[in-house]
This record gives structure tokens, C-alpha cells and sequence, in this order.
């Protein structure tokens, strides 16, 4: 009873340490998304406003705020290592002639601790995603308002003109 305990223990935990490494390959690529996209608004940005000499204020804001936005996708993808325990050749030289049950509290322990190891780096990079995402946002809001700013003053105005009348 206490063995399939034990196994059970085991299989759950080498299943979430599993899962927590798929969980960082979909961060990289959310942050791959992120960052090509900041790429191309901020590609097409330089791009459209390369001749003119006035930029308004919230466009130069909206592209500082997409380079700072770049430079925390950049930091995000940085490769970091996670723990995957245990080491084959290790596991194999020290517990080939022990008892199951205690190379499996080894495991056990050492799956634990890795799996806590890894949260404090994903807590991390989902840090990272979460503020480049919003900054990103941000950015997107200021352009739209600066592209719409004459249209907007334009039927503001009309709406002025129209009430007075």
C-alpha cells in the first residue's frame, strides 16, 4: 500500500515538472509573438515617419515605450536553465543497487525541489510578459489617439460649430 502510494506520488509530480517545462515553451513563444509584432509597428513607425520632421509627442512616446516594450521581450528570451532532475548518470552510479523505495524518495525529493526551483523563474518570466504586454498596450493606445487626434479635434469641432448654430 505504502509502495503504490509512493508511485502514485511519484508519477504526479514527474508529470507537473513535465508540464512546467511546457509551460516555458509557451511563454518563449508568447514572447516571440510580442516581440515580432512590437518589431513590425515599430518597423512600420520609423518607416512612415522617417522624412517628417514633427513627430508628435504621444507617437515618440508610443515608440520609446515600444522599445523598452522590445527590450523586455529580448530579456524574456533570454535562455535560462531550468533544473531537470535527476542526472541519468548520476541517478545510475548512486542508486543502481538500492532499494526502490529509497531511490524513489530520492527522486521524490529531488523532483520537489526542482519543480520549486523552476516556479520562482516562471513567476519571473511571466513578470516580464505581463509588463511587456501592457506596455505594449499602452503604446497601441497612444498611436491609435495620435492618429486619430485630427479627425477627433476635426468633429469635435464641427459638434461645436453645429451647437452654437
Amino acid at each position: 500500500m505504502l509502495m503504490e502510494n509512493k508511485k502514485l506520488i511519484f508519477e504526479e509530480i514527474k508529470e507537473r515538472l513535465r508540464d512546467q517545462i511546457n509551460v516555458v515553451d509557451q511563454i518563449t513563444t508568447k514572447f516571440n509573438i510580442v516581440l515580432g509584432f512590437n518589431s513590425v509597428v515599430l518597423a512600420f513607425l520609423i518607416q512612415a515617419f522617417m522624412g517628417n520632421v514633427y513627430l508628435g509627442v504621444l507617437m515618440k512616446i508610443a515608440v520609446g515605450l515600444l522599445v523598452i516594450s522590445l527590450l523586455i521581450d529580448f530579456r524574456g528570451l533570454i535562455i535560462q536553465k531550468y533544473r531537470r532532475d535527476p542526472d541519468p548518470w548520476g541517478l545510475y552510479k548512486n542508486y543502481y543497487d538500492k532499494d526502490i523505495t529509497e531511490t524513489m524518495d530520492v527522486l521524490i525529493q529531488n523532483f520537489t525541489d526542482s519543480f520549486n526551483e523552476n516556479v520562482k523563474k516562471l513567476h519571473r518570466l511571466n513578470r516580464y510578459y505581463a509588463i511587456s504586454i501592457s506596455i505594449t498596450i499602452l503604446a497601441l493606445f497612444l498611436i491609435i489617439i495620435e492618429f486619430l487626434k485630427g479627425d477627433v479635434l476635426a468633429i469635435w469641432g464641427k459638434i461645436i460649430t453645429s451647437l452654437r448654430t
